[in-house]
């Protein structure tokens, strides 16, 4: 009323509550202000600016007092007001205490003004608990720009506003000014619906976890192709998972893949099972392996590779196959999350240079099956990063030669190519285009035959692939390792599987051909190739175990002397440099040499012995140069086969 016609305002129109309370009654910032300057215009003219200026003052004062009150009085937590998000159904509509939420964003009135938590709808949709760690996530929901969104946060992001910020990289409008109201709302939200916001059981890894089924038991399922439990680690490695899946036409692709197939090339039958094999090591319960895959340029190395990648994803640049040139870390992360599915690498000699040529200890953390311990700012241990799967590589140069460790050697199933290509340009560049079009439907089909089938079933025809292996070797008079074995067998039942279950064309790898590729018992003997490797170093540098008698010679480093036609004396510091040199322990080297009577020991034992010649003394290794190490290795394979299976 007094707004309304403030000329007639009086001297006593100042000293009533009514024209103040007019005044505060009005909503809109912007009106509320522009009448108070209207009203203090005409105070001014009446010589009572300063009787409109305190009185105005203590109005807004007692209208706070009264508005606190009204809030404390409300309670928060009385669920009053719910949500009205069109992304949700009218029963699914949440409780949120005092907060304003809609399609217009999150909003709440205080005793001062309209505070605004987001502009745009976002709401907690699930908590996740995470499986390996225990530790908590929440699913957020949310619209922009017409879009609905699905992320996965930790708990700690939410609950703390610097934190909070970081999810404006994925699109949520918030900023340093609005944080402290949305920590608010979505705890808030969080505690008024326990019975409404739902909670599930997330991984961070996939293959083979504990779900449940349609009937409520407990079974094996496989992530993501049939299980519910939800991937928590999607944001961090979204580009591969976001590549596993199925798309394109599979008629189209096992066309293709068969047409490869009856050309029966070893080598590429040999990594397609592999790439099946992988999520086979688990359900079998064997340890992780390798497939590496090498020879020349030009002979359809990296199209094998997209091939068998797309068993299960997108082969394209970028997706699924990984860069060797990783860090050790972002491996070890990546085969962390790819937990049973094949980890895979083209062109390992990108990185050759990094380890020296010898990728021992990069092919026994990948065959360990589990990560570093690392700790953590509270100074205890993270969650130890492990897996069970296959490794699938390719180069020019084998992953192994006679400096990588024996048992590094026993855990990659080594396969030279043959030197036909299996591919020429055009039908490599045709092979290429279809599978990164056409992919995932072999994985998805064979994961579905494996559950029905069941995990006892795949282990009973795994050992019957063993078995035959073992005899296979015992026609052949060989004994093959049995770390190479195992991984040969089941790289076996996965063929003879997928070909059941998938191709059904015939065409399945030949033992006695797949027997080729595996190392016989004392091929890998650490200490025979060391033996070997020193001996080949003598030969190679025979000059430094001479005597010259002319100046210029006598500059060559002398190493030591040939004892007679079979016994090498060798200088003790020599001998170490060129056992490590080699990639071996001198100290372990010499302790076989002893027991193999290989070297002469001093009165007390000591397989170094005090040499004097020509007035030098020095510690030296006296050395039997004619032992055969291909006899080393005798065993009673008829005794073998009556051990009884380690998988039965």
């Amino acid at each position: 009323m007094f707004i309304e016609n403030v000329e007639q305002l009086s001297t006593d129109s100042f000293q009533t509550r009514d024209i103040y309370n007019e005044l505060l009654a009005i909503e809109s910032e912007l009106d509320r202000s522009l009448a108070v300057n209207q009203v203090r215009a005409r105070a001014k003219m009446l010589g009572q600016t300063k009787v409109f200026d305190q009185n105005y003052k203590a109005a807004m004062k007692e209208f706070a007092r009264f508005q606190k009150q009204e809030l404390a009085n409300s309670n928060i937590f009385s669920g009053d007001f719910r949500t009205d998000f069109s992304l949700l159904d009218t029963a699914e509509q949440l409780r949120c205490g005092n907060w304003v939420a809609d399609d217009e964003g999150v909003r709440i009135q205080t005793s001062e003004n309209l505070q605004i938590a987001c502009p745009h709808p976002i709401y907690i949709s699930r908590i996740l608990k995470n499986a390996e760690t225990g530790k908590y996530k929440v699913e957020l929901t949310y619209k922009v720009r017409g879009r609905k969104q699905t992320i996965y946060t930790n708990r700690e992001i939410i609950a703390t506003p610097s934190k909070i910020l970081k999810l404006a990289d994925d699109g949520i409008q918030v900023t340093s000014l609005n944080a402290p109201l949305l920590v608010k709302y979505l705890s808030d939200l969080e505690s008024l619906n326990p019975d409404l916001i739902g909670e599930s059981v997330s991984t961070s890894k996939l293959g083979w976890i504990d779900g449940i089924n349609a009937d409520g038991e407990k079974v094996k399922q496989f992530l993501p192709h049939q299980s519910s439990v939800v991937f928590d680690s999607e944001l961090n490695f979204k580009s591969l998972f976001d590549s596993i899946k199925c798309q394109g036409d599979e008629t189209i692709w096992y066309k293709c893949v068969k047409q490869i197939r009856a050309k029966r090339q070893p080598e590429f039958l040999i990594n397609l099972a592999a790439s099946f094999a992988s999520v086979l090591v688990e359900p079998v319960g064997t340890l992780p392996f390798i497939v590496s895959l090498w020879g020349g340029t030009g002979i359809g190395k990296s199209v094998i590779l997209k091939v068998c990648a797309s068993v299960w994803a997108d082969p394209s640049e970028g997706k699924y196959i990984s860069d060797p040139k990783a860090t050790y870390t972002a491996m070890e992360m990546r085969m962390n999350v790819l937990n049973h599915l094949p980890m895979m690498l083209d062109d390992m000699a990108q990185i050759k240079n990094q380890y020296d040529d010898d990728f021992s200890q990069l092919i026994y953390t990948w065959c360990s099956g589990k990560g570093r311990e690392r700790s953590n700012k509270e100074l205890g241990l993270n969650k130890l990063t492990s897996w069970r799967n296959c490794t699938i590589t390719n180069g020019e140069r084998s992953l192994v030669d006679e400096s990588t460790q024996g048992g590094a050697i026993n855990r990659v199933i080594d396969i030279e190519a043959s030197g036909e290509a299996l591919f020429d340009g055009k039908s490599g560049g045709k092979t290429v285009k279809i599978v990164e079009k056409n992919f995932g439907w072999a994985g998805d089909a064979f994961i579905l035959r494996v559950s029905d089938s069941g995990f006892e079933y795949i282990t009973q025809v795994f050992n019957e692939f063993y078995e035959k292996i073992k005899t296979a070797a015992e026609k052949q008079e060989v004994e093959k390792e049995e770390k190479q074995v195992v991984p040969m067998a089941l790289i076996l039942t996965a063929d003879y599987l997928s070909e059941k279950w998938l191709f059904n064309d015939g065409v399945l790898i030949d033992i006695d051909n797949a027997l080729s590729y595996l190392r016989n018992k004392g091929d890998v003997s650490e200490d025979s190739r060391a033996y070997e490797y020193l001996l080949n170093e003598i030969a190679v540098n025979d000059f430094k175990f001479k005597e010259f008698e002319d100046e210029e010679s006598k500059k060559v480093e002398n190493w030591g002397f040939w004892k007679d036609e079979k016994t090498v004396v060798i200088n003790g510091k020599i001998f170490d440099d060129i056992v490590k040199r080699g990639g071996f322990q001198p100290k372990a080297f010499l302790s076989w040499c002893k027991r193999k009577n290989l070297i002469e020991c001093d009165k007390k034992g000591n397989p170094k012995n005090v040499i004097c010649r020509k007035g030098n003394c020095f510690r030296a290794v006296i050395l039997n140069a004619t032992y055969d190490t291909d006899t080393e290795e005798e065993s009673n394979i008829a005794g073998l086969y009556d051990m009884e299976l380690p998988f039965k």
